[in-house]
């Protein structure tokens, strides 16, 4: 039986829109505060894969899931085509009615009018089932709208809405209303949780699809937005509009456009707007059209920066981007927040698979397939935050003979703090480099490149290496392969060795000994502790050292390590004599006396490189509170604290935690502080995984404490109670030949 709910005799042109009363000019369905819908309708599988690849003319077909299918309902199957087919590529969909029905083989009352074939041996056509037995509807020349604006969750699951998200004559073009979208909750805060909208489809609509605006909670469940206009899952910007806790499940964004179509400038399929604890999983975007930018995962510009205390950092995971008119993913974000993407796949856009902007953050893209794309697999804008490193790890990228580069290094804004990080990715099918750095502007605007690839792969005779002449001269370009040494690569006028093919320098850095002991070092082994009891004024089996001009009173005080200014501001760094270690676990006791001063701890400090090391430190108020980071080159940069509220207090005593351990991914930093009395808190305050800091990464130095002064002699800063605990395992005893 089908139910059907028909809005009739809509004057599009007669919308207000927005705000947060129900107007009689706004035709369609409002829920309001305490009001509920509860619309289910039959069962069936929203959408699937065909079997196999299958050439135009076919009528018969057989797909993975037909459960529920009936006689008469109507598919789109979606476009597979290569990009260098043309328009095809990403409108060259196949609509049909089922006619006849056998288990998983459906016959069609039309043969296809395009190939869909199977990409790469493994990706076939998605086929969306767009009937449902529960219709709400306006008509082609009236588009109606739903709205909900509640106090408690609501329940759609199997339902049909079509025709909806009214649009208006602006000038030559139509712009949608503001506020009135196929399927919006609307400022509903809290009231929406525990809503579920599940394999609802919505067809043929002028606006935006599916809108969380400002309502947490909401459960979107293999849905489907097809053939509508602009952002198809989509929430406001700007500072009051933030949504939590939504979950996109297996969800579609088909055949997305705007108008006209040179206007659909970064039109998105997915619009990953700012929120907290937002989930994108296993959701698949193709045919989105538009201009510059467009793409079927948006993460967009100022999200996550409106001070509301929201972010963009979405659970990213098994997505998939394909045969879009111009990117798969595109980001453009400036932010030092860690965005994890991983586990996507990205084929046949026209333009680039992934395209991730703007200026410096910190995403990480890992285990992504990227193939057979227009222009480039991936091509990189931005450069790393001060903070992490934005790094591709895992990525396995195959031009097919149609990419150009697999990794497109261009124009960058600022300079790099520290390197993009390129790890075991592997490379094949490119018509001109693997990776490559493209910057053609003039040589005096170009920014820095400065980049480490690192146990990558090129499987097949595609070119390894392209850099352009307009490099600025400072650019870096390290190589880690498997096998062999390290190189670098800059610019073909500079020193080195010259690859022609690569337009390139190389050169064979001299071998670091920074991680091995030098003479008349020792390693840590096992745990070192000093309680400074028995010196009469310094601690003879440490040494102090000051980087600065500015020397620090240091000195045994009622076996207590005190560090005091000498009239002037400070550092100071107190570590144990002739010992080193790579990976360390350090705790210090200690207090302060005033708000000035900071403690800390410190790792991997080098004699070769005395100026980059790991750090830990905080200080007294709500100013200075712990805080992870690193010194290279003796420029600071941290990578997280802990909030104001964790403030510590003069005169109490305090422990201090500090851990270094190299990993396969990185180095690992952790840290703990608590008040000396209590029981050590089984969770560190502060993380930083995987960090590639490549002056630093597998490096074995010295560690001990880190004390920063300012210039009064009042201030004072008491250590005790160090413990030094070495994290790399001791290699076993040769065994006795007798």
């Amino acid at each position: 039986m089908r139910h059907v709910i028909t809005f009739t005799n809509i004057d599009e042109a007669k919308y207000v829109g927005g705000g947060m009363r129900m107007l009689e000019s706004d035709v369609g369905l409002w829920v309001m505060r305490d009001g509920l819908l509860d619309a289910v309708g039959a069962r069936k599988t929203p959408w699937t894969h065909l079997q196999r690849g299958y050439k135009a003319g076919q009528k018969t077909l057989e797909v993975k899931d037909a459960t529920g299918w009936r006689i008469g309902d109507q598919l789109e199957i979606a476009p597979t085509l290569s990009p260098n087919i043309g328009e095809a590529s990403w409108n060259g969909y196949d609509s049909a009615n089922i006619t006849a029905i056998n288990g998983t083989t459906v016959t069609l009352d039309a043969p296809l009018r395009f190939d869909h074939p199977q990409v790469n041996d493994q990706w076939t056509a998605e086929v969306l089932n767009l009937t449902r037995n529960v219709l709400l509807q306006g008509t082609e020349t009236g588009r109606a709208h739903t709205i909900f604006m509640v106090k408690r969750p609501q329940t759609l699951k199997n339902v049909e809405l079509r025709h909806m998200g009214p649009r208006q004559k602006k000038g030559d073009y139509t712009d949608g209303v503001l506020g009135r979208y196929a399927l919006h909750f609307h400022h509903s805060q809290d009231g929406s949780r525990g809503s579920i909208v599940e394999n609802v489809v919505i067809r043929d609509c002028g606006n935006h699809a599916f809108v969380p605006h400002w309502s947490h909670g909401i459960t979107l469940q293999g849905c489907i937005s097809h053939n509508t206009w602009e952002d198809a899952y989509w929430w406001d910007p700007g500072k009051g509009n933030q949504t939590h806790d939504v979950l996109f499940d297996r969800c579609v964004a088909s055949r997305i456009q705007d108008d006209p179509a040179f206007r659909g400038y970064r039109l998105a399929g997915f619009n990953l707007r700012h929120g907290n604890g937002n989930e994108v999983v296993d959701c698949v975007a193709f045919g989105v059209q538009g201009n510059n930018d467009a793409s079927g995962f948006l993460w967009p510009e100022n999200s996550g920066s409106e001070g509301d205390g929201s972010n963009t950092v979405w659970r990213f995971h098994r997505n998939v981007s394909h045969n879009n008119k111009c990117d798969g993913l595109f980001t453009w974000q400036n932010n030092d927040q860690r965005h994890l993407v991983e586990k996507f796949v990205a084929y046949h856009n026209a333009d680039n698979g992934l395209e991730h902007g703007a200026y410096n953050n910190s995403y990480v893209y890992r285990d992504a397939v990227i193939y057979g794309n227009g222009h480039a697999g991936v091509q990189i804008h931005a450069v790393s935050a001060s903070s992490r490193q934005l790094a591709f790890e895992n990525l396995t990228v195959n031009g097919a003979g149609l990419s150009k580069y697999a990794l497109e290094f261009v124009k960058h804004q600022p300079d790099p703090q520290q390197a993009t990080w390129v790890e075991n990715c592997t490379f094949t099918g490119v018509t001109e480099a693997a990776v490559a750095f493209t910057y053609d502007g003039p040589p005096s605007k170009a920014k820095r490149d400065w980049v480490d690839v690192v146990a990558c792969r090129v499987l097949d005779d595609s070119q390894p290496f392209l850099l352009s002449d307009n490099l600025h001269p400072d650019s870096l370009i390290t190589v880690e392969p498997l096998d062999g040494r390290t190189f670098e690569l800059r610019r073909a006028d500079q020193e080195g060795e010259r690859i022609s093919q690569w337009n390139a320098r190389m050169t064979v850095p001299a071998s670091d000994e920074s991680d091995r002991p030098a003479n008349g070092k020792r390693l840590l082994q096992k745990t070192l502790v000093e309680n400074f009891t028995g010196y009469q004024a310094k601690p003879s089996s440490w040494t102090i050292a000051f980087p600065s001009d500015a020397k620090l009173h240091v000195q045994v005080d009622d076996g207590e390590l005190l560090f005091q200014s000498a009239g002037k501001a400070g550092l100071a760094l107190a570590h144990p004599k002739d010992v080193v270690s790579e990976n360390v676990d350090q705790r210090v006791k200690f207090r302060i006396s005033s708000n000035l001063p900071l403690v800390g701890l410190f790792a991997r400090r080098s004699e070769s490189n005395p100026e980059s090391f790991y750090g830990v430190r905080v200080g007294v108020g709500s100013s200075r509170t712990l805080e992870i980071f690193r010194q290279v080159d003796g420029q600071d940069a941290v990578f997280t604290a802990l909030g104001s509220e964790q403030a510590i207090a003069s005169g109490a005593t305090y422990w201090l935690r500090f851990q270094v351990e190299s990993r396969e991914r990185g180095t690992d930093l952790r840290a703990k502080l608590w008040p000396a009395g209590q029981q050590e808190p089984a969770d560190w305050s502060l993380e930083v995984l995987g960090n590639h800091e490549r002056s630093l990464r597998g490096s074995t130095g010295q560690f001990g404490v880190w004390i920063k002064q300012r210039g009064s002699n009042s201030r004072k800063i008491w250590c005790d109670d160090y413990h030094a605990t070495s994290l790399t395992p001791v290699p076993p005893a040769p065994a006795d030949p007798r």
